[in-house]
Protein backbone atom coordinates (compact mmCIF):
# COMPACT_ATOMS: atom_id res chain seq x y z
CA UNK A 1 0.00 0.00 0.00
CA UNK A 2 0.96 3.37 -0.69
CA UNK A 3 1.85 5.58 2.35
CA UNK A 4 -0.20 8.22 1.08
CA UNK A 5 -3.68 7.61 2.39
CA UNK A 6 -6.95 8.74 1.56
CA UNK A 7 -8.87 8.69 5.03
CA UNK A 8 -11.51 10.42 6.53
CA UNK A 9 -11.02 14.04 7.02
CA UNK A 10 -11.70 13.39 10.89
CA UNK A 11 -9.55 10.60 11.58
CA UNK A 12 -5.88 10.76 13.15
CA UNK A 13 -4.52 9.54 10.01
CA UNK A 14 -5.79 12.14 7.69
CA UNK A 15 -4.79 14.83 10.27
CA UNK A 16 -1.30 13.78 9.71
CA UNK A 17 -2.03 13.71 5.71
CA UNK A 18 -3.30 16.98 5.78
CA UNK A 19 -1.43 18.92 8.38
CA UNK A 20 1.96 17.14 8.95
CA UNK A 21 4.08 20.04 9.96
CA UNK A 22 1.26 20.39 12.68
CA UNK A 23 1.62 16.83 13.91
CA UNK A 24 5.29 17.00 14.02
CA UNK A 25 6.00 20.21 15.99
CA UNK A 26 3.60 18.71 18.45
CA UNK A 27 5.41 15.67 18.66
CA UNK A 28 8.80 17.95 18.57
CA UNK A 29 7.28 19.84 21.49
CA UNK A 30 6.59 16.80 23.57
CA UNK A 31 9.38 15.23 22.95
CA UNK A 32 11.81 18.31 24.11
CA UNK A 33 10.07 18.88 26.81
CA UNK A 34 9.94 15.63 28.55
CA UNK A 35 13.48 15.25 28.06
CA UNK A 36 14.43 18.46 28.81
CA UNK A 37 12.50 18.73 32.57
CA UNK A 38 13.43 14.77 33.39
CA UNK A 39 17.45 16.11 33.80
CA UNK A 40 16.38 19.15 35.70
CA UNK A 41 14.39 16.73 38.05
CA UNK A 42 16.82 14.30 38.82
CA UNK A 43 20.08 15.33 37.68
CA UNK A 44 20.96 17.82 40.94
CA UNK A 45 24.69 18.46 39.37
CA UNK A 46 25.96 18.91 35.66
CA UNK A 47 26.56 15.78 33.88
CA UNK A 48 30.59 14.73 33.24
CA UNK A 49 30.74 15.88 29.60
CA UNK A 50 28.96 18.66 30.08
CA UNK A 51 30.92 20.26 32.66
CA UNK A 52 33.80 19.41 30.09
CA UNK A 53 31.71 21.32 27.28
CA UNK A 54 31.53 24.61 29.45
CA UNK A 55 34.98 24.96 31.11
CA UNK A 56 36.17 24.72 27.90
CA UNK A 57 34.06 26.73 25.91
CA UNK A 58 35.21 29.85 28.81
CA UNK A 59 38.39 30.21 27.50
CA UNK A 60 36.56 30.35 23.60
CA UNK A 61 39.76 28.42 22.13
CA UNK A 62 40.34 27.60 17.94
CA UNK A 63 40.64 24.25 19.47
CA UNK A 64 41.04 22.09 22.33
CA UNK A 65 42.77 18.92 22.95
CA UNK A 66 40.34 16.41 22.81
CA UNK A 67 37.70 17.74 20.51
CA UNK A 68 37.01 20.88 17.78
CA UNK A 69 35.48 23.51 19.85
CA UNK A 70 32.18 24.12 18.31
CA UNK A 71 30.37 22.08 21.33
CA UNK A 72 32.14 24.08 23.92
CA UNK A 73 31.44 27.36 22.44
CA UNK A 74 27.79 26.44 22.69
CA UNK A 75 28.01 24.96 26.02
CA UNK A 76 29.37 28.54 27.16
CA UNK A 77 26.69 30.51 25.16
CA UNK A 78 23.98 28.27 26.57
CA UNK A 79 24.98 29.48 30.03
CA UNK A 80 24.90 33.09 29.33
CA UNK A 81 21.15 32.85 29.96
CA UNK A 82 21.22 31.46 33.44
CA UNK A 83 24.65 31.59 35.52
CA UNK A 84 25.82 28.72 37.21
CA UNK A 85 22.73 26.52 36.04
CA UNK A 86 22.90 24.05 33.80
CA UNK A 87 19.20 23.80 32.21
CA UNK A 88 20.26 25.90 29.24
CA UNK A 89 22.38 22.79 28.02
CA UNK A 90 19.49 20.79 28.06
CA UNK A 91 17.68 23.03 26.45
CA UNK A 92 20.53 23.10 24.25
CA UNK A 93 20.67 19.22 23.75
CA UNK A 94 16.91 19.14 22.47
CA UNK A 95 17.28 21.93 19.95
CA UNK A 96 19.95 19.41 18.74
CA UNK A 97 17.59 16.40 18.76
CA UNK A 98 14.87 17.98 17.15
CA UNK A 99 17.28 19.29 13.90
CA UNK A 100 17.72 15.31 14.01
CA UNK A 101 13.68 15.07 13.54
CA UNK A 102 13.35 17.53 11.04
CA UNK A 103 15.54 16.33 8.35
CA UNK A 104 14.20 12.52 8.67
CA UNK A 105 10.42 14.36 8.88
CA UNK A 106 11.92 16.02 5.59
CA UNK A 107 13.13 13.44 3.89
CA UNK A 108 10.67 11.11 4.79
CA UNK A 109 7.96 13.31 3.28
CA UNK A 110 9.55 13.89 0.39
CA UNK A 111 10.06 10.11 -0.38
CA UNK A 112 7.25 8.92 0.47
CA UNK A 113 4.30 10.92 1.78
CA UNK A 114 3.46 12.74 4.36
CA UNK A 115 2.50 10.20 6.49
CA UNK A 116 5.39 8.75 6.30
CA UNK A 117 7.74 11.54 7.47
CA UNK A 118 5.74 12.02 10.39
CA UNK A 119 6.05 7.93 11.41
CA UNK A 120 9.91 7.82 10.65
CA UNK A 121 10.40 10.12 13.40
CA UNK A 122 7.77 8.48 15.87
CA UNK A 123 9.80 5.79 14.98
CA UNK A 124 13.25 7.08 16.69
CA UNK A 125 11.69 7.01 19.81
CA UNK A 126 12.70 3.71 20.08
CA UNK A 127 16.45 4.67 19.25
CA UNK A 128 18.80 4.75 22.49
CA UNK A 129 20.80 8.05 20.76
CA UNK A 130 17.24 10.18 20.55
CA UNK A 131 16.64 9.62 24.00
CA UNK A 132 18.96 8.27 26.95
CA UNK A 133 22.01 10.37 25.50
CA UNK A 134 20.04 13.53 24.71
CA UNK A 135 20.31 15.08 28.45
CA UNK A 136 24.57 15.33 28.70
CA UNK A 137 26.05 17.96 26.16
CA UNK A 138 29.20 16.83 24.21
CA UNK A 139 30.52 16.42 20.76
CA UNK A 140 28.41 13.64 19.76
CA UNK A 141 24.95 15.53 20.74
CA UNK A 142 26.32 18.45 18.28
CA UNK A 143 27.73 16.33 15.61
CA UNK A 144 24.74 13.88 15.07
CA UNK A 145 22.29 17.33 14.21
CA UNK A 146 24.67 18.80 11.66
CA UNK A 147 25.64 15.24 9.74
CA UNK A 148 21.83 14.69 10.01
CA UNK A 149 21.03 18.00 8.32
CA UNK A 150 24.02 17.72 5.82
CA UNK A 151 22.97 14.50 4.24
CA UNK A 152 18.93 16.26 4.01
CA UNK A 153 20.60 18.95 2.03
CA UNK A 154 23.03 16.88 -0.12
CA UNK A 155 19.70 15.01 -0.87
CA UNK A 156 18.02 18.26 -2.04
CA UNK A 157 21.00 19.42 -3.58
CA UNK A 158 21.69 16.05 -5.95
CA UNK A 159 17.67 15.84 -6.62
CA UNK A 160 16.71 19.02 -7.53
CA UNK A 161 20.21 20.71 -8.49
CA UNK A 162 20.05 23.61 -5.69
CA UNK A 163 23.24 25.58 -5.59
CA UNK A 164 21.87 26.68 -2.07
CA UNK A 165 21.00 23.23 -1.01
CA UNK A 166 24.50 22.29 -1.96
CA UNK A 167 26.18 25.49 0.07
CA UNK A 168 24.34 24.31 3.30
CA UNK A 169 25.17 21.27 2.73
CA UNK A 170 28.81 21.74 3.07
CA UNK A 171 27.96 24.38 5.98
CA UNK A 172 26.83 21.66 8.42
CA UNK A 173 29.69 19.51 6.98
CA UNK A 174 31.77 22.00 8.01
CA UNK A 175 30.38 22.62 11.29
CA UNK A 176 29.97 18.59 12.02
CA UNK A 177 33.83 18.59 11.31
CA UNK A 178 34.00 21.49 14.06
CA UNK A 179 32.09 19.12 16.04
CA UNK A 180 33.70 16.04 15.78
CA UNK A 181 36.10 14.48 13.84
CA UNK A 182 33.84 11.68 13.13
CA UNK A 183 31.77 13.33 10.31
CA UNK A 184 34.83 12.73 8.04
CA UNK A 185 33.16 9.08 7.79
CA UNK A 186 30.08 11.08 6.52
CA UNK A 187 32.81 12.80 4.34
CA UNK A 188 33.44 10.30 2.81
CA UNK A 189 30.47 8.27 2.06
CA UNK A 190 29.87 11.71 0.04
CA UNK A 191 32.82 11.86 -1.90
CA UNK A 192 32.34 7.91 -2.54
CA UNK A 193 28.77 8.30 -3.80
CA UNK A 194 29.78 11.39 -6.42
CA UNK A 195 32.33 9.00 -7.66
CA UNK A 196 30.89 5.77 -8.08
CA UNK A 197 27.06 6.51 -8.36
CA UNK A 198 25.67 7.94 -11.90
CA UNK A 199 23.43 10.37 -10.16
CA UNK A 200 26.62 11.74 -8.46
CA UNK A 201 28.44 11.77 -11.07
CA UNK A 202 26.24 13.98 -12.97
CA UNK A 203 26.62 16.74 -9.67
CA UNK A 204 30.13 17.64 -11.09
CA UNK A 205 29.10 19.22 -14.06
CA UNK A 206 27.01 21.48 -12.06
CA UNK A 207 29.17 24.23 -9.31
CA UNK A 208 27.29 22.39 -6.67
CA UNK A 209 29.22 19.70 -5.18
CA UNK A 210 32.22 23.31 -5.42
CA UNK A 211 29.99 25.03 -3.51
CA UNK A 212 29.50 22.70 -0.84
CA UNK A 213 33.39 21.64 -0.86
CA UNK A 214 33.96 25.67 -0.57
CA UNK A 215 31.70 26.11 1.87
CA UNK A 216 32.75 23.14 4.20
CA UNK A 217 36.63 24.62 4.27
CA UNK A 218 35.66 28.18 4.88
CA UNK A 219 33.65 26.61 8.04
CA UNK A 220 36.14 24.69 9.13
CA UNK A 221 39.62 25.96 8.12
CA UNK A 222 40.12 28.09 10.81
CA UNK A 223 40.09 25.12 13.31
CA UNK A 224 42.78 23.77 10.86
CA UNK A 225 45.00 26.66 10.97
CA UNK A 226 45.11 25.81 15.05
CA UNK A 227 45.98 22.51 14.65
CA UNK A 228 48.79 23.34 12.29
CA UNK A 229 50.08 25.78 15.23
CA UNK A 230 49.65 23.68 18.10
CA UNK A 231 51.15 19.87 16.81
CA UNK A 232 47.67 18.30 15.87
CA UNK A 233 46.43 17.74 19.95
CA UNK A 234 43.05 16.46 18.91
CA UNK A 235 44.16 14.04 16.11
CA UNK A 236 47.14 12.45 18.58
CA UNK A 237 44.15 11.83 21.03
CA UNK A 238 41.81 10.37 18.68
CA UNK A 239 44.79 8.00 17.56
CA UNK A 240 45.61 6.91 20.77
CA UNK A 241 41.63 6.41 22.09
CA UNK A 242 41.29 4.30 18.57
CA UNK A 243 44.86 2.75 17.92
CA UNK A 244 44.89 -0.45 16.64
CA UNK A 245 44.96 -3.71 18.41
CA UNK A 246 47.37 -6.11 18.25
CA UNK A 247 45.73 -9.38 18.12
CA UNK A 248 44.36 -10.77 14.72
CA UNK A 249 41.33 -11.50 16.64
CA UNK A 250 40.57 -7.60 17.29
CA UNK A 251 40.07 -7.39 13.10
CA UNK A 252 37.03 -9.97 13.59
CA UNK A 253 35.64 -9.44 17.34
CA UNK A 254 35.94 -5.07 17.48
CA UNK A 255 33.62 -4.83 14.65
CA UNK A 256 30.97 -7.57 16.10
CA UNK A 257 31.24 -5.60 19.04
CA UNK A 258 30.50 -2.13 17.64
CA UNK A 259 27.80 -3.53 15.53
CA UNK A 260 26.18 -5.96 18.26
CA UNK A 261 26.08 -2.13 20.28
CA UNK A 262 24.59 -0.69 17.03
CA UNK A 263 21.92 -3.13 16.95
CA UNK A 264 21.27 -2.75 20.73
CA UNK A 265 20.51 1.07 20.05
CA UNK A 266 18.44 0.55 16.63
CA UNK A 267 16.59 -2.41 17.17
CA UNK A 268 13.61 -1.62 19.20
CA UNK A 269 12.24 0.53 16.61
CA UNK A 270 11.36 -2.45 14.91
CA UNK A 271 8.75 -3.10 18.02
CA UNK A 272 7.35 0.15 17.30
CA UNK A 273 6.80 -0.41 13.68
CA UNK A 274 5.04 -4.19 13.60
CA UNK A 275 1.63 -2.21 13.01
CA UNK A 276 3.08 -0.98 9.73
CA UNK A 277 5.67 -3.67 8.40
CA UNK A 278 4.17 -7.16 10.66
CA UNK A 279 6.33 -10.07 11.69
CA UNK A 280 6.28 -11.27 7.89
CA UNK A 281 8.41 -8.16 6.04
CA UNK A 282 7.86 -7.76 2.67
CA UNK A 283 9.94 -5.67 0.38
CA UNK A 284 8.03 -3.35 -1.72
CA UNK A 285 8.66 -2.87 -5.45
CA UNK A 286 10.29 0.12 -6.75
CA UNK A 287 8.61 0.80 -9.70
CA UNK A 288 9.78 4.60 -11.01
CA UNK A 289 12.97 6.22 -11.40
CA UNK A 290 12.59 8.42 -8.56
CA UNK A 291 12.00 5.14 -6.14
CA UNK A 292 15.10 3.81 -7.19
CA UNK A 293 17.41 6.95 -6.50
CA UNK A 294 15.96 7.18 -3.00
CA UNK A 295 17.06 3.51 -2.35
CA UNK A 296 19.92 4.10 -3.45
CA UNK A 297 20.14 7.09 -1.62
CA UNK A 298 19.21 5.71 1.95
CA UNK A 299 21.62 2.51 1.32
CA UNK A 300 24.47 5.04 0.52
CA UNK A 301 23.86 7.52 3.75
CA UNK A 302 21.50 5.49 5.75
CA UNK A 303 23.65 2.55 6.31
CA UNK A 304 27.26 3.81 4.40
CA UNK A 305 28.81 5.11 7.22
CA UNK A 306 28.12 1.96 9.33
CA UNK A 307 29.79 -0.53 6.78
CA UNK A 308 32.26 2.15 6.05
CA UNK A 309 33.71 1.51 9.98
CA UNK A 310 32.97 -2.11 10.08
CA UNK A 311 35.46 -2.67 6.90
CA UNK A 312 37.79 0.02 8.61
CA UNK A 313 37.75 -2.05 11.81
CA UNK A 314 38.44 -5.16 9.92
CA UNK A 315 40.94 -4.20 8.02
CA UNK A 316 42.79 -2.11 10.27
CA UNK A 317 41.46 -3.83 13.99
CA UNK A 318 41.23 -0.50 15.46
CA UNK A 319 39.67 0.22 18.79
CA UNK A 320 35.76 1.07 17.57
CA UNK A 321 34.61 3.24 20.24
CA UNK A 322 30.22 2.33 20.42
CA UNK A 323 29.56 6.03 20.65
CA UNK A 324 30.80 6.58 17.13
CA UNK A 325 26.93 5.48 16.23
CA UNK A 326 25.57 7.87 17.71
CA UNK A 327 25.12 10.24 14.68
CA UNK A 328 24.39 7.78 11.79
CA UNK A 329 20.93 6.43 12.58
CA UNK A 330 18.69 9.43 12.18
CA UNK A 331 17.31 7.92 8.92
CA UNK A 332 16.94 4.32 9.87
CA UNK A 333 13.33 5.61 10.54
CA UNK A 334 12.73 6.36 6.98
CA UNK A 335 14.54 3.55 5.56
CA UNK A 336 12.62 1.05 7.14
CA UNK A 337 9.60 2.75 6.05
CA UNK A 338 10.64 3.35 2.79
CA UNK A 339 12.32 -0.34 1.78
CA UNK A 340 9.05 -2.44 3.00
CA UNK A 341 6.00 -2.55 2.22
CA UNK A 342 3.28 -0.86 4.54
CA UNK A 343 -0.04 -1.63 6.18
CA UNK A 344 -1.37 1.79 6.46
CA UNK A 345 -4.38 2.46 7.84
CA UNK A 346 -6.15 3.99 10.27
CA UNK A 347 -5.68 1.54 13.02
CA UNK A 348 -2.35 0.69 12.50
CA UNK A 349 -0.90 4.77 12.22
CA UNK A 350 -3.13 4.80 15.77
CA UNK A 351 -0.99 1.61 17.19
CA UNK A 352 2.46 3.15 15.66
CA UNK A 353 1.63 6.40 17.57
CA UNK A 354 1.02 5.22 20.85
CA UNK A 355 3.60 2.51 20.57
CA UNK A 356 5.66 5.72 20.49
CA UNK A 357 4.44 7.37 22.97
CA UNK A 358 4.59 4.32 26.11
CA UNK A 359 8.16 3.90 24.83
CA UNK A 360 8.55 7.42 25.32
CA UNK A 361 7.50 6.95 28.83
CA UNK A 362 9.53 3.67 29.64
CA UNK A 363 11.98 5.35 28.90
CA UNK A 364 11.74 8.12 31.21
CA UNK A 365 11.00 6.23 33.99
CA UNK A 366 13.96 4.32 33.46
CA UNK A 367 15.91 7.44 33.12
CA UNK A 368 14.41 8.62 35.96
CA UNK A 369 14.64 5.44 38.10
CA UNK A 370 18.03 4.88 37.05
CA UNK A 371 18.84 8.42 37.96
CA UNK A 372 17.94 8.00 41.39
CA UNK A 373 18.09 4.47 42.64
CA UNK A 374 21.63 4.17 41.07
CA UNK A 375 23.46 5.30 44.29
CA UNK A 376 21.55 2.27 46.12
CA UNK A 377 22.52 -0.37 43.97
CA UNK A 378 26.32 0.81 43.11
CA UNK A 379 26.97 1.82 46.99
CA UNK A 380 28.19 5.00 45.66
CA UNK A 381 27.29 8.21 43.51
CA UNK A 382 27.43 8.93 40.35
CA UNK A 383 28.55 12.13 38.81
CA UNK A 384 25.18 13.87 38.82
CA UNK A 385 24.93 13.37 42.52
CA UNK A 386 28.39 14.93 43.27
CA UNK A 387 27.27 18.12 45.26
CA UNK A 388 29.49 20.70 43.11
CA UNK A 389 26.86 23.79 44.11
CA UNK A 390 28.35 23.45 47.70
CA UNK A 391 31.70 22.55 46.71
CA UNK A 392 32.02 26.03 44.77
CA UNK A 393 30.02 27.73 47.59
CA UNK A 394 32.92 26.66 49.92
CA UNK A 395 36.05 27.20 48.06
CA UNK A 396 34.73 30.21 47.20
CA UNK A 397 34.19 31.46 50.73
CA UNK A 398 37.53 29.89 51.71
CA UNK A 399 39.61 31.59 49.37
CA UNK A 400 38.11 35.09 49.76
CA UNK A 401 38.92 34.83 53.00
CA UNK A 402 42.16 33.92 52.64
CA UNK A 403 42.88 36.80 50.29
CA UNK A 404 40.16 39.01 50.31
CA UNK A 405 40.25 38.79 46.18
CA UNK A 406 37.69 37.07 43.92
CA UNK A 407 38.50 33.29 42.59
CA UNK A 408 40.20 33.57 39.42
CA UNK A 409 41.75 30.32 38.75
CA UNK A 410 41.10 27.23 39.83
CA UNK A 411 43.16 23.87 39.18
CA UNK A 412 43.87 19.76 40.49
CA UNK A 413 41.66 17.21 39.42
CA UNK A 414 39.43 18.36 36.19
CA UNK A 415 36.23 17.17 37.09
CA UNK A 416 36.28 19.13 41.04
CA UNK A 417 38.10 22.25 39.53
CA UNK A 418 35.51 22.24 36.81
CA UNK A 419 32.37 22.30 39.33
CA UNK A 420 34.17 24.54 41.62
CA UNK A 421 34.58 26.83 37.85
CA UNK A 422 30.55 26.59 36.94
CA UNK A 423 29.03 26.76 40.55
CA UNK A 424 31.37 29.47 41.45
CA UNK A 425 30.55 33.55 42.06
CA UNK A 426 33.04 34.22 39.41
CA UNK A 427 32.75 32.02 36.96
CA UNK A 428 36.76 30.64 37.42
CA UNK A 429 39.42 29.19 34.48
CA UNK A 430 39.92 25.85 35.16
CA UNK A 431 43.85 24.82 35.38
CA UNK A 432 42.52 21.09 34.74
CA UNK A 433 45.35 18.24 35.97
CA UNK A 434 47.82 21.24 36.71
CA UNK A 435 48.90 20.70 32.87
CA UNK A 436 50.20 23.48 30.69
CA UNK A 437 49.89 21.57 27.98
CA UNK A 438 46.24 21.11 27.62
CA UNK A 439 44.68 24.63 29.60
CA UNK A 440 47.00 26.56 27.42
CA UNK A 441 45.02 29.92 29.13
CA UNK A 442 46.79 29.52 32.25
CA UNK A 443 50.70 28.77 33.32
CA UNK A 444 51.90 28.26 36.62
CA UNK A 445 53.66 31.39 36.65
CA UNK A 446 50.46 33.48 36.04
CA UNK A 447 48.56 31.15 39.41
CA UNK A 448 51.63 31.95 41.45
CA UNK A 449 51.10 35.71 40.09
CA UNK A 450 47.29 35.86 40.56
CA UNK A 451 46.76 33.16 43.09
CA UNK A 452 44.04 30.25 42.52
CA UNK A 453 42.62 26.87 44.80
CA UNK A 454 43.86 23.77 43.90
CA UNK A 455 41.16 20.84 44.48
CA UNK A 456 40.94 17.12 44.54
CA UNK A 457 39.35 14.03 45.74
CA UNK A 458 41.68 13.23 48.84
CA UNK A 459 42.98 9.51 48.83
CA UNK A 460 45.39 7.83 51.49
CA UNK A 461 48.85 8.94 51.19
CA UNK A 462 48.08 11.74 49.04
CA UNK A 463 50.85 13.53 50.69
CA UNK A 464 53.06 13.10 47.59
CA UNK A 465 50.62 14.94 45.82
CA UNK A 466 50.33 17.82 47.75
CA UNK A 467 54.53 18.30 48.40
CA UNK A 468 54.61 18.47 44.19
CA UNK A 469 52.02 21.00 44.56
CA UNK A 470 54.12 23.26 47.01
CA UNK A 471 56.91 22.85 44.55
CA UNK A 472 55.40 24.34 41.80
CA UNK A 473 53.42 26.75 43.97
CA UNK A 474 55.55 27.96 46.49
CA UNK A 475 52.97 30.23 48.53
CA UNK A 476 50.59 27.25 49.11
CA UNK A 477 48.21 26.87 52.38
CA UNK A 478 46.34 23.88 52.43
CA UNK A 479 42.58 23.98 54.26
CA UNK A 480 41.59 20.92 56.22
CA UNK A 481 39.54 18.70 53.82
CA UNK A 482 36.25 19.47 53.26
CA UNK A 483 33.67 16.88 53.68
CA UNK A 484 30.36 16.58 51.63
CA UNK A 485 27.29 14.42 51.34
CA UNK A 486 26.13 13.82 47.47
CA UNK A 487 22.63 14.48 46.14
CA UNK A 488 20.91 11.02 47.26
CA UNK A 489 19.15 9.45 49.87
CA UNK A 490 21.46 6.76 49.58
CA UNK A 491 23.79 5.92 52.93
CA UNK A 492 26.78 6.79 51.37
CA UNK A 493 30.16 8.33 52.81
CA UNK A 494 31.15 11.73 52.47
CA UNK A 495 32.93 13.16 49.65
CA UNK A 496 36.50 14.06 50.93
CA UNK A 497 37.98 17.55 48.73
CA UNK A 498 41.36 18.08 49.46
CA UNK A 499 41.38 22.08 49.04
CA UNK A 500 44.66 24.20 48.67
CA UNK A 501 45.30 27.90 48.86
CA UNK A 502 47.68 29.14 46.42
CA UNK A 503 48.17 32.60 47.71
CA UNK A 504 48.86 35.45 44.82
CA UNK A 505 52.35 36.86 45.06
CA UNK A 506 51.35 40.19 45.96
CA UNK A 507 49.76 39.87 48.97
CA UNK A 508 52.21 39.05 52.17
CA UNK A 509 51.14 35.70 54.48
CA UNK A 510 50.41 38.71 57.65
CA UNK A 511 47.22 39.93 55.43
CA UNK A 512 46.11 36.44 54.50
CA UNK A 513 45.35 35.28 57.76
CA UNK A 514 46.68 32.12 57.27
CA UNK A 515 48.97 30.23 59.26
CA UNK A 516 53.28 30.30 58.41
CA UNK A 517 54.79 28.14 55.96
CA UNK A 518 55.85 25.36 58.32
CA UNK A 519 52.16 24.61 59.31
CA UNK A 520 50.46 25.37 55.43
CA UNK A 521 47.22 24.25 57.52
CA UNK A 522 43.66 26.22 57.53
CA UNK A 523 41.21 25.16 60.76
CA UNK A 524 37.14 24.35 60.58
CA UNK A 525 36.30 21.30 59.29
CA UNK A 526 33.17 21.29 56.78
CA UNK A 527 30.48 19.23 56.77
CA UNK A 528 27.51 19.82 54.59
CA UNK A 529 23.84 17.77 54.09
CA UNK A 530 22.43 18.05 50.44
CA UNK A 531 19.53 15.44 51.07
Amino acid sequence: MDATLHTAPNDAAGFLERYPVRCFMLFALCHATLWTILPVLTQPNAPLDTLEMIYWGHEWQPGYYKHPPLPAWLAEFSCSFSTSDVWPTYVLCQFATLGCFWGAFQIGREMRGNITGVLAVALLEGCYYYNFTTTEFNNNVTSRVWWTLTILFVYRGVKRQQLSAWSLAGVCLGLGMLSKYDTAILAIVMAAFSVIHPAGRKCWKTPGPAACLIAALAVFSPHVVWLFNNDFPTVSYFLNRSGSEHEWSSHFILPLKFAAAQAGAVLPMLILAVPLIGFRWKFRKLETAEDRFNRDFLIWFAFGPFILVEIVGLLLGVRIQSMWGTAMWSYSGVALLFFLQLNLNRETIRQTLMRSAICAGLVALVFAGRNCALPHVRGKASRIHFPGRELAAEVDKLYHQATGESLEIVGGSWWEAANVAFYGKNSASVFADLDESINPWVTDQEMNQRGGVIVWTKFEGDSDYQESIVRRFPNTRFATPLALESHTAAELAPVRIGVAIVVPSKISYPETGLADSTARDMTGVLVKKNR
